[in-house]
């Protein structure tokens, strides 16, 4: 195993915890993230690529 695929896996095994609180603004913006998704306003990753050219 490459050390990088180590440190990925022990990553994802051991995530790091935010306990910070979410403040108003954070709520707002979750909030109005999924009115945006109910409402089909999303875009796939390709079509991003293909927007910024494949970056």
């Amino acid at each position: 195993m490459l050390a990088e695929d180590k440190l990925r896996e022990e990553a994802l095994a051991n995530p790091l915890y935010d306990d910070e609180e979410l403040t108003e603004e954070d709520k707002a913006a979750i909030a109005q993230g999924k009115e945006d998704i109910k409402a089909g306003k999303i875009h796939s990753l390709d079509e991003i690529k293909r927007q910024l050219g494949d970056l």
